[in-house]
């Protein structure tokens, strides 16, 4: 129906700011059908009204699911086929946007949608809503190979084994079953299949590559791109986020034509500054170098060094806790990449989370929190990015946003006051000048 989106909608504001129920009004208001996603099932859950009882859908004697009766979109009648476990969840999704109903999915179902999907939802008449930036880049991984884990929440080079992902499409390169093409845009040679027909990851990977979705970076690591034509099967889109100029995704969105025009409210940083105790002193001394406290630094290098740094931030963090402001364990919140927490957490396993961690409110209690991060984008998410703009990809603000994504998990949403803990020099440089308003 559509050939080409003809509106993306950008509702830039801080965490807080009523983003959330700006989009709920938008959809109570809508007379056509509604795909919502979210990073989180728990936001499904809550944007949508469904009505739990021990983490699962509640149901009546019909089968039907139950919303909350106080909810503005009870009667939107929203379907999750994330929570549908009992059956294919790709075939469950078709079959309702066939049936022109109001869908509530997840990120990582939204990506699996497959060329089909794509088809019929452009004859259909659907507005999809994103919460949160969506990811459009990632490393590829096959169903049952591994990559190697990092704290960036991008895989990188995987093991030195020929069980990785990476090494199955590299020997189908090397043997001209795969063509790589135009930035790196791998393609089946369709002659060489039939041999291939019969094993499912084979079958997996040519998919994959008929919809153009995987990418050769550097001649070495394979990526998924998310298909623009998944998007342009949309008429409509509105997007939640902040500072959407620095993400990925607005890089995307204008390397494919696909226009957008961005809504700013809310309160600006200077408007919270008061309530933001940023800790300065000898604290910081671990993080007084560029590079300090980078996932290099405190994961790639050499053991004793990185065993060093560990065992400062490991008292440091007590300190902080402890001793400066006297935390209960529900107040507490800290992050760092998630290869270097066995070495600081000590007795604070329990309050770590995530440092990319989005949307979720379940630590809005939190007063003290603790970044103990210094993050850059992968290098080979940056070669991506270099091929499709001319002009560099901020790596300050994008480590802003993400550290202010984190930040803002805290009591600081609803307003209240906490103390901040960030001893990479860099880092508490980039949340002084936000604070400042200079990024505005």
């Amino acid at each position: 129906m559509f050939d080409k989106i003809t509106k993306v909608k950008v509702y830039d504001a801080m965490c807080g700011q009523g983003k959330t129920e700006r989009i709920i009004e938008d959809i109570s208001k809508m007379t056509t059908p509604v795909l919502y996603i979210s990073p989180l099932l728990s936001e499904v859950d809550r944007v949508c009204g469904f009505k739990l009882k021990d983490g699962n859908l509640m149901k009546d004697d019909d089968g039907n699911i139950m919303y909350e009766e106080d909810h503005p979109l009870k009667d939107k009648n929203f379907i999750a086929p994330t929570r549908k476990w009992m059956r294919n969840k790709s075939d469950v999704i078709k079959e309702l946007i066939i049936g022109g109903e109001n869908i509530a999915a997840t990120h990582t179902l939204f990506s699996m949608m497959d060329s089909e999907c794509i088809s019929i939802l452009k004859s259909s008449n659907y507005t999809l809503i994103i919460d949160e930036d969506l990811c459009v880049w990632k490393r590829f991984q096959l169903r049952g190979f591994r990559n190697d884990e990092q704290g960036d929440g991008v895989e990188y080079i995987g093991e030195k084994s020929k069980n990785t992902t990476d090494a199955v499409i590299h020997n189908f390169i090397n043997n001209n079953i795969i063509t790589v093409g135009e930035l790196g845009v791998l393609t089946w040679n369709e002659d060489k299949f039939s041999a291939f027909e019969k094993d499912p990851v084979w079958y997996e990977i040519k998919n994959y590559c008929d919809s153009q979705q995987l990418l050769l970076i550097d001649n070495k690591v394979v990526f998924w791109e998310l298909p623009p034509n998944l998007l342009r099967a949309f008429k409509d889109i509105i997007v939640a986020t902040y500072m959407f100029r620095s993400s990925y995704f607005a890089t995307y969105l204008t390397y494919n034509n696909i226009p957008f025009e961005i809504e700013t409210f809310g309160k600006k940083p200077k408007d919270i500054a008061h309530l933001v105790n940023l800790i300065e002193g000898k604290i910081n001394g671990v993080g007084d170098s560029e590079g300090a406290l980078s996932y290099t630094h405190l994961c790639a290098d050499k053991k004793s060094d990185r065993q060093e740094v560990k065992s400062k931030l490991n008292k440091n963090l007590l300190n902080f806790f402890k001793n400066i402001c006297k935390s209960k364990p529900e107040e507490r919140l800290w992050t760092t990449y998630k290869s270097a927490v066995e070495g600081i957490q000590g007795r604070y396993g329990t309050s770590w989370l995530a440092f990319n961690t989005k949307a979720t409110n379940d630590y809005i209690r939190c007063r003290d929190v603790a970044y103990l991060c210094n993050n850059y984008p992968n290098v080979m998410l940056l070669k991506i990015v270099a091929k499709r703009q001319e002009h560099a990809f901020d790596k300050d603000l994008w480590a802003l946003s993400t550290m202010l994504q984190f930040i803002f998990r805290s009591r600081l949403r609803k307003g209240e006051p906490i103390n901040l803990y960030i001893p990479s020099s860099r880092m508490r440089w980039l949340f002084k000048r936000w604070l400042e308003g200079e990024f505005e």
